[in-house]
């Protein structure tokens, strides 16, 4: 972690107001020092973090005003942190930043909270315009029956072109809850449905249930934490089609060639 000592901020901008404390989390130096020189010029404060697992340290109850991330880093990435930031905070805004914008999908990991945000749910909202390029990851830490609106929200977020994901189906307390009240078009099984699977009579019940409730709603299935190729060829005859995990290929800069 570094505080970057930086050239102190024009006259205009210290009469803009108070600075802004901002969390910069990037793994490549140069892209690190210079946003922070061009964040500090601004007249922001601006604290460096080499990776998430770096960036966790210092996250506190009003401790920055505003987070800006890289996606793709090692150890902790950039949507792993969003997970983090949203158990002790529900409201810091957090800015992700990328090398790869041919990207088809931008997956945003969300607290069921963020479902009735009236930024993102608004027609002149900044990502609107990519609306029907999104899809909004919701996980199951929290259930949406805590969110007041939550059912108009995920209306008005599919009427402007979002479509919705619920990510850990079956680690979380809300279970098919989430499921039912959310609709989404795609569902992913949590890894500890899929690890050992192919060993386990009950695992194999429960993804072939999850499996034929998807296709019967149309909605997309998807098995995480795939590690070898019998867990695979197991999901394979159980109605699973769509798979993560290190058996097709582990994190790293750029986007490794998948192994199937």
């Amino acid at each position: 972690m570094e505080h970057q000592e930086q050239p102190a901020p024009s006259k205009a901008a210290e009469a803009q107001g108070a600075r802004v404390r901002v969390l910069l989390v990037d793994d490549e130096p140069a892209i690190a020092r210079g946003l922070a020189r061009f964040l500090t010029a601004a007249g922001h404060t601006v604290t460096t973090a080499s990776d998430g697992t770096e960036a966790v340290g210092p996250l506190g109850a009003d401790a920055f005003d505003v987070i800006v991330s890289d996606i793709r880093m090692p150890e902790m990435d950039g949507l792993t942190l969003l997970c983090r930031i949203r158990e002790s905070d529900l409201d810091v805004p957090v800015v992700f930043m990328t090398g790869s914008p041919e990207l088809d999908t931008v997956m945003r990991a969300m607290h069921p909270m963020d479902l009735v945000d009236d930024e993102l749910g608004s027609a002149e909202g900044a990502l609107t315009p990519f609306a029907n390029c999104v899809v909004l990851e919701v996980t199951e830490r929290a259930t949406p029956d805590e969110v007041h609106g939550v059912g108009a929200g995920v209306a008005r977020l599919r009427a402007l072109g979002y479509r919705i994901a619920l990510d850990d189906l079956g680690a979380g307390y809300a279970g098919l809850s989430s499921f039912a009240q959310l609709e989404p078009e795609i569902v992913k099984v949590d890894m500890s449905l899929v690890r050992g699977i192919h060993e386990s009579a009950m695992k194999q019940k429960l993804f072939r249930s999850f499996a034929s409730l998807c296709r019967e709603l149309n909605t997309e299935i998807v098995a995480e934490g795939v590690e070898v190729a019998e867990e695979r060829d197991c999901l394979n005859t159980l109605g699973g089609n769509l798979y993560q995990g290190y058996l097709f290929g582990r994190p790293g800069r750029g986007f490794p060639a998948p192994v199937y």
